[in-house]
């Protein structure tokens, strides 16, 4: 999930086609914010068509990932228990329906957004255990499994980017 998001892009690329039609704006410059916004096009319309499917992926593979954690942080005194609750108040919340018909992500995109905060802070105080919990095979695995959601999480936004932006000339 990439901020900004689809209709910021666009609200940009409105702003930047405006101002590019300044008949004082040097040729180069105008050259260059057309390209840009090209580019941005390209973006988007990947968006429109790739963002509610990787939206709903990513939902499922929080809602996969987030009760091991709040299971594990339960049991790791300090934090842990109310880190863990607040987890699964989040994990609790439905989400919203994906096949709506509806062309809004925004109720999909926060849902995730949500997930996506608990796992931080999640992920936020398992870096500030002691190193004795930190050398278990448990505690390993459930490290390897956030940074794979990460990985995954990359790997999705690039669908969103880089056929959009690489290979595609110079933003010149």
């Amino acid at each position: 999930m990439i901020y900004p998001t689809a209709n910021d892009v666009l609200r940009c690329i409105d702003q930047t086609l405006a101002e590019s039609a300044d008949a004082d704006l040097p040729a180069m410059a105008r050259k260059s914010a057309l390209a840009s916004c090209r580019h941005l096009v390209r973006h988007v319309e990947l968006r429109l068509r790739l963002e509610r499917g990787l939206l709903q992926e990513d939902a499922e593979r929080l809602a996969a990932l987030l009760p091991g954690v709040a299971d594990y942080l339960a049991d790791s005194g300090s934090e842990g228990p109310a880190q863990a609750t607040a987890i699964r108040q989040q994990l609790s919340r439905p989400a919203p329906a994906s096949d709506d018909g509806s062309d809004d992500l925004e109720p999909l995109r926060a849902h995730v957004l949500a997930l996506r905060e608990a796992l931080y802070q999640a992920l936020a105080l398992l870096q500030k255990l002691d190193a004795s919990r930190r050398e278990s095979a448990t505690y390993q695995a459930l490290r390897e499994g956030i940074r794979g959601y990460i990985r995954e999480e990359l790997q999705q936004e690039d669908l969103l980017i880089h056929d959009a932006f690489v290979g595609q000339g110079p933003r010149r």
